[in-house]
């Protein structure tokens, strides 16, 4: 798979850079990490109110005993808040409640491999890596993101299941692919590479984009029904993302 970013990533990556060079790798999640997320705005009065109100609404639906089960590190010096003792951002919450999501419809024991294309800093990666650090999990993203992902899984879960590369290193079998908040950023010819690679290659594929994304620079404009799905795949979720305006959808690719 040869890969070049869109544009619009080229102008992140850039800016990405020069946050991570003037404020640092201490303070990423408060700088750099913001870029990955489209509705953050780095407000902390605003981002504390939007936690508490998250994380309440996580309680209604998905049992305590996991939700309490872990939290945000401080590596990156997150926008945070305290609760019973516990360290929660919206980036744990958000992670939190697709991992159960997939946990509904997928036997996470049963899984060895994930691949994860544009996984940012690892936010799902952490949360996943946690719950079962049997899995080994492959990141395909482009620098300087891989190389901020590598440096902070390994402060946080510093085990040997984890890999890092460039998407045009993508190849192999996996029993699980995500794509989150990513495909709708890039060109119409590297998303069908990626739903290729699915149809041949993953167990399942769990992806969450926006209704209508755009991409500038590149004049596209990504609609829900823009993504080349498989008439073959059994569709296990479609539905409205924790996230206002986004949509997930997780299929399995390959079955009897």
């Amino acid at each position: 798979m040869t890969y070049k970013p869109s544009q619009y990533w080229e102008n992140i990556n850039y800016e990405m850079y020069q946050r991570l060079w003037k404020e640092g790798y201490e303070n990423f999640k408060a700088t750099s990490a913001i870029l990955y997320n489209d509705d953050y705005n780095g407000n902390m009065d605003k981002q504390q109110f939007d936690i508490k109100t998250v994380w309440e609404s996580l309680y209604e639906y998905i049992p305590k005993e996991l939700l309490e089960s872990i939290e945000e590190p401080l590596v990156g010096n997150p926008y945070h808040v305290i609760c019973d003792g516990r360290v929660i951002t919206l980036d744990l919450a958000c992670s939190i409640r697709e991992y159960w999501l997939l946990s509904q419809h997928i036997d996470f024991k049963k899984i060895e491999t994930i691949a994860e294309v544009g996984g940012g800093y690892g936010r799902t990666a952490y949360v996943i890596g946690k719950f079962h650090p049997h899995i080994k999990y492959i990141m395909y993203d482009v620098e300087p993101s891989i190389g901020l992902a590598k440096r902070y899984i390994n402060d946080v879960i510093p085990n040997n299941n984890f890999e890092f590369k460039t998407p045009d290193k993508l190849d192999g079998k996996c029993d699980l692919l995500l794509a989150i908040n990513c495909l709708h950023e890039m060109k119409v010819e590297h998303v069908r590479e990626y739903f290729d690679y699915a149809d041949k290659n993953a167990g399942y594929f769990y992806f969450s984009c926006w209704y209508r994304g755009t991409v500038p620079f590149d004049n596209l404009v990504w609609l829900k029904s823009d993504y080349p799905v498989r008439e073959h795949w059994k569709r296990l979720v479609s539905q409205p993302h924790i996230r206002t305006g986004w949509f997930e959808e997780l299929y399995k690719c390959q079955y009897a």
